[in-house]
């Protein structure tokens, strides 16, 4: 089963056993914690497509435990043009880090490695996928596996909604996938449109001291809304609290651009807050840790009988 993770089966006595299990774990442990959460430096206003991006992974269990386990520096060294890697292993290393007396998180290291100046969001997470799949790392590669990105337009005047994404997953056939980042294109979006837009997006959310409801599909719970200002050409985050998934935390390397917005916000809040602001929903990004599992698992189990069957030849 450590196949799946990149270990060869010669070096298995080098090793620790149960790689699934403990992604297991750690998806299991990550889910009951609220993550460390800090804001982006945009020294020259051209990174926050780049800041939002980071915090939407990096408020994701799936993303989160994946990365800790099999992509982090200390067991995963990134090949010779492996750059968008690098980048995100160095700039995960520096939100970690104790704040100083500013407290942002320098964002030159995701700049050099997505090349300056400005671009899309969902480009982004695509050029990450793509290069974690070409990977040398068994590992990046399968984690690549772990995310797919599905178009939304907009059709006969109406609004894209939850319903119309997950229609696009089944004809996909992509239901199983553990994180689901919804591409969600508007031609022209006003104040008003992207109200409606936004209250569309915002998530179930049952009582308090239950976990949130699926918010896509069976069994998918929403991680984060990344908002476009199109007159600004800007992008903004909203990121669900693990611990009160009633509320989200606003995350903007801008913050003149939206003078007085709460830091920390119900969902319900949100689509005022878009009407306010003019924002509009343009990711939206979903996870599954029971499909992470079963992923992870599934071919773990499908290395192991690929060797056995290799075995009896």
């Amino acid at each position: 089963q450590l196949d799946f993770f990149g270990v060869p089966t010669s070096d298995v006595l080098n090793v620790p056993l149960g790689c699934e299990a403990m992604f297991v774990a750690s998806l299991m442990k990550l889910s009951r914690k609220s993550f460390a959460h800090r804001d982006f430096s945009n020294p020259s206003s051209e990174t926050c497509w780049l800041s939002c991006l980071f915090q939407s992974l990096w408020h994701s269990v799936v993303f989160h435990a994946a990365f800790d386990e099999y992509l982090a520096p200390a067991k995963c060294t990134p090949g010779k043009g492996e750059k968008l890697l690098l980048a995100l292993q160095r700039t995960w290393a520096q939100y970690q880090e104790q704040p100083d007396e500013v407290g942002l998180v320098p964002s030159g290291h995701l700049a050099e490695g997505f090349g300056n100046g400005y671009g899309d969001m969902s480009e982004a997470l695509a050029s990450i996928q793509t290069e974690l799949s070409e990977s040398s790392h068994k590992a990046a590669v399968k984690i690549s596996e772990l995310i797919v990105v599905i178009p939304v337009p907009t059709l006969e005047e109406s609004l894209p909604t939850p319903a119309t994404a997950w229609k696009t997953v089944v004809e996909w056939e992509l239901q199983e996938a553990p994180l689901i980042a919804v591409d969600i294109s508007v031609p022209s979006v006003t104040r008003s449109s992207g109200r409606d837009l936004a209250k569309f997006w915002v998530p179930s959310v049952g009582s308090k001291s239950l976990s949130p409801l699926a918010d896509l599909g069976p069994g998918h719970s929403l991680v984060a809304v990344v908002c476009y200002m199109g007159a600004v050409q800007h992008y903004v985050t909203f990121c669900r609290r693990q611990r009160e998934p009633s509320k989200c935390l606003f995350f903007n390397d801008l913050p003149s651009l939206t003078t007085g917005a709460c830091k920390e916000l119900d969902w319900r809040e949100m689509p005022d807050m878009c009407y306010r602001y003019s924002l509009a929903p343009r990711l939206v990004l979903y996870e599954s840790l029971i499909a992470a599992e079963e992923k992870v698992l599934e071919l773990g189990a499908h290395s192991a009988s690929r060797r056995e069957g290799c075995g009896q030849m």
